[in-house]
């Protein structure tokens, strides 16, 4: 499946990634001191750096691609591993192949609901980083609560991950129980709620091990992915944003799916599939 059109060439895509890199790499200092204010505007801006990436690396072959993806999974990780903390307590974040000294934020509202946790989630699994999955499920849903405004069907989302992830055999139920939320949105539009939001349910649903779910994982899988360029391709405006140059949360539903022994039989230029199919990529930079 071939992406939408992004409006840029190849070289473009590469100096604009270069570029958010090194802005990002130049907030470092800010992120150290000032992290509860800092870090939530980091993530967003890592992911984009990563998805400029992926818009001339479709397939995360390079390596500049790879260590973006990377720092975007320890920027998210690193702000729930702060909120986690007693505010002004020291910690040391993983950032690129070092450390960078930092400090506790106690609960931020800014990082802590539902939309960045998932976002976190996503990367975690896209990376295979244990830490990051075991510091977002010891995070009490009802803290995502707390001074912000989210999706109710994204909640119920990160409740759902949450229980499958310690083994509850009701996340099959909790999961069905808030998809019919999709279609009462809170903050995302009603379009996205139906095409980048309603199909992370159905993906989801279907990996297993039972005989159809193979079958199944790929159709819906197909659609998903079909749904992701009717949203991004829908407008000239909308087509150059990088968040759409490749799909996140597929991503990591697709690392999740290889790691329980799917298969992914659908080539689409959204999913980086040499990472997916790799999974101590991240690990192998250092």
């Amino acid at each position: 499946m071939t992406r939408h059109a992004l409006g840029r060439s190849i070289d473009e895509l590469r100096e604009s990634a270069t570029e958010s890199d090194d802005a990002l790499v130049s907030h470092f200092e800010d992120i150290s001191l000032y992290p509860e204010s800092t870090m939530p505007t980091a993530a967003l801006a890592a992911t984009g750096a990563a998805a400029l990436h992926f818009g001339s690396d479709p397939s995360g072959a390079r390596v500049e691609t790879r260590v973006a993806a990377r720092r975007a999974e320890q920027i998210y990780l690193g702000m729930y591993q702060l909120a986690a903390l007693p505010p002004g307590e020291p910690f040391v974040l993983e950032m690129d192949s070092a450390g960078l000294r930092s400090h506790g934020t106690g609960h931020n509202p800014r990082a802590v609901n539902a939309q960045i946790w998932l976002d976190a989630y996503w990367w975690a699994r896209a990376t295979r980083n244990g830490t990051a999955r075991e510091t977002l499920d010891a995070v009490d849903p009802a803290l995502l609560t707390q001074g912000s405004r989210n999706d109710a069907a994204m909640l119920g989302l990160v409740e759902a991950l949450q229980a499958r992830d310690r083994k509850d055999p009701q996340w099959a139920e909790m999961l069905s129980a808030c998809v019919s939320q999709v279609n009462s949105p809170t903050i995302s539009t009603k379009e996205e709620a139906r095409l980048l939001q309603l199909d992370l349910f159905g993906v989801l649903a279907t990996i297993g091990n039972e005989p159809d779910d193979q079958g199944n994982f790929t159709e819906q899988l197909t659609d998903a992915l079909t749904d992701h360029r009717a949203y991004w391709g829908a407008s000239e405006e909308r087509s150059g944003t990088p968040r759409g140059f490749f799909s996140l949360p597929l991503f990591g539903l697709c690392a999740m799916a290889f790691d329980e022994g799917m298969t992914i039989d659908v080539e689409s230029d959204y999913l980086p599939v040499e990472l997916i199919q790799n999974p101590p990529w991240m690990f192998e930079l250092d």
